[in-house]
């Protein structure tokens, strides 16, 4: 007698079902509100709002954009659009990121050509530039947080974001100490691109180039050789 199949949450697809007008939509918003930048808006709308990311997702999608050609944004909106909705996705969100504000900027252009000179303008350009610095800062501490914070279930063992857990609820993780080599070795990466990028002023390419391989080799010796509990 043939039983009936059975759907186990561990082989279902716990994504939520994101289409390519809910990408175009979204971007569009998120392109739109981003004014001196969006980076900091993504990861509000992306991650806490929308929760289609978690930190560490989106920490990882964004180095890789970071490091690819073009604009880091339109790079993650592809990453992303492609990932929920492959190629009509990654279509539907480039073009949401970039035909909005397409459209402002030609008529900012023309409008800086008779107005550009005022006073009030100019301080008014000042005052954005530094709003829109504390704004990336705050976004790079809270990712900074995020990313050196314990993880005390492995990445495949966690639900995906924006979807509803299915599984029995299980007892709680050991605690996992703050201070550990994965944590420190991270620390120390993050502190030497910064010193090489926002310090002595060198190519982006040239730390990349410089730092990925070592902390290639770094997490695959940690991964082999875990530490002791």
């Amino acid at each position: 007698m043939a039983s009936d199949p059975q759907v186990t949450p561990a082989t279902t697809d716990a994504r939520p079902l994101i289409g390519p007008a809910q990408l175009f939509l979204a971007f569009s918003n998120l392109a739109l509100s981003g004014f001196g930048g969006v980076l900091p808006f993504a990861y509000r709308a992306l991650v806490e709002k929308r929760k289609w990311l978690d930190s560490r997702e989106f920490a990882s999608l964004l180095a890789i954009a970071q490091v690819m050609p073009g604009p880091t944004i339109c790079n993650l909106s592809v990453m992303i659009g492609q990932r929920y909705a492959g190629f009509a996705g990654a279509c539907a969100a480039l073009a949401g990121m970039v035909l909005g504000p397409s459209c402002i900027v030609i008529a900012l252009g023309v409008a800086w050509q008779h107005f550009g000179e005022l006073t009030a303008v100019k301080q008014g350009l000042h005052g954005m530039s530094s709003v829109a610095i504390g704004l990336i800062l705050a976004t790079a501490v809270k990712m900074g947080i995020n990313l050196f914070k314990p993880d005390p279930e492995p990445l495949d063992a966690r639900p995906a974001p924006g979807a509803e857990a299915v599984a029995a609820p299980v007892a709680m993780a050991t605690p996992v100490p703050y201070w550990t080599i994965p944590s420190i070795v991270q620390m120390g990466l993050c502190a030497l691109g910064f010193v090489g990028v926002g310090l002595l002023r060198w190519p982006l390419a040239a730390v990349v180039a410089g730092l990925a391989p070592v902390a290639i080799g770094l997490s695959w010796f940690i991964e082999r050789h875990p530490q002791d509990p």
